[in-house]
Parts: structure tokens; C-alpha cells; sequence
């Protein structure tokens, strides 16, 4: 996301049970017209990996919500974020029936 703040997006952390422990974050809405809209992102889509402060791609699968926002909210605006997302996953779904 070349413009990334505001993100035009919101995120969610799964409340399903994971076996592994895991604590997945989703994206909930997406605003239309916005940053996250334009990138490609769409609800449902699980955040996996994101920019770390040093423009490193950092591994964020199951790492939970805080960790993402702390990453996001670390970078510069006029840096570009990378975001890498799973799609078609059931993630969403099973946070629902939690």
C-alpha cells in the first residue's frame, strides 16, 4: 500500500479456538474508495505477513492484533507498506461461530 494511512480497512482477531494457539487477524471491512480497497484487500482475507521497521517482511501469521498494529502504526507515512494476505481461508467463518 503505497498510501497507507488511513489503511481504509479494519481487522479482526479470530476468537476461534486454533490448535496450534494461534491468534490469526482478518480484515473485517474494507472502506470503499480507500487504501485498503485500492491494494487489492478484501474481507476475509488474513493477514499473514507485513513490513517490520526496517522494511523487512515479517512473518505475522497467528501472531495476534497486537503485534500487527504495532507494526503498522511504526512506519513512517510516506513508506510504502507490503502486505501479504491468505484468501479463501475459513478464518472469518469459524471467528463468527466462536
Amino acid at each position: 500500500l503505497e498510501d497507507h494511512k488511513p489503511l481504509g480497512c479494519s481487522v479482526e482477531e479470530s476468537l476461534a479456538d486454533e490448535e496450534d494457539g494461534a491468534n490469526y487477524v482478518f480484515v473485517s471491512e474494507v472502506v470503499a474508495g480507500g487504501n485498503a480497497q485500492k491494494a487489492g484487500l478484501k474481507t476475509g482475507d488474513v493477514i499473514v505477513r507485513l513490513s517490520g521497521t526496517f522494511d523487512e517482511v515479517v512473518n505475522v501469521s497467528g501472531l495476534g492484533i497486537d503485534k500487527i498494529k504495532s507494526l503498522v502504526a511504526g512506519r513512517a507515512e510516506d513508506s510504502t507498506l507490503k502486505m501479504c494476505v491468505a484468501r479463501g481461508s475459513d478464518v472469518m467463518e469459524r471467528h463468527e461461530l466462536a
